[in-house]
């Protein structure tokens, strides 16, 4: 291989806590301060347990939109007042920032998952309960880094082995 040219396997090492992947600042609710359990993402991207926020106290938020409105600029001055509509909708304030969310028609379930957090609590789990994440090639060590091509969880010496692998696209 050539020395100006990149390989084509992508590896994320290990961090430096022994996680394999993830980020253990995303696997707790800034409420209750456990793992997330069904985590929710809000407008502010603050993500909080489905439980924590069906907990907080809604609001009523009243939307003023006007009524069928003259789109055309001549006698704007003089045109007719149309009846303004009021439409309320439930709203709740984010527990980290304060900012204000709008809940869809189906409220907090409706929120989208954070499904990124879903998978680090997943690993967080993994890691807790003793189980190391084993290599997807050997099934015998420990893993130590990930392909970012096959996602492939690989330990030191298959790693070596399929950094050494071409690529053949199908």
């Amino acid at each position: 291989m050539s020395e100006n040219r990149k390989p084509l396997l992508g590896f994320v090492s290990k961090l430096p806590g022994g996680t394999a992947l993830g980020n253990s600042g995303k696997t707790h609710c800034p409420l209750c301060m456990g793992l997330f359990k069904a985590p929710r993402l809000l407008p502010c991207l603050h993500t909080v347990c489905t439980t924590c926020l069906e907990q907080l106290e809604p609001f009523s938020v009243v939307d003023i939109r006007g009524g069928d409105s003259d789109t055309s600029s001549e006698g704007s001055i003089f045109q007719e007042l149309k009846p303004r509509s009021l439409q309320s909708q439930i709203g709740i304030l984010c527990p980290v920032c304060d900012a204000q969310v709008d809940l869809p028609m189906g409220g907090v379930k409706a929120l989208t998952i954070d499904h990124l957090a879903v998978n680090d609590v997943m690993l967080e789990s993994l890691r807790g309960e003793g189980q190391g994440l084993v290599c997807d090639l050997c099934n015998d060590r420990e893993v130590e880094k990930r392909c970012q091509t096959c996602k492939a969880n690989l330990c030191h010496f298959c790693c070596q082995a399929h950094r050494k692998q071409t690529v053949v696209l199908v």
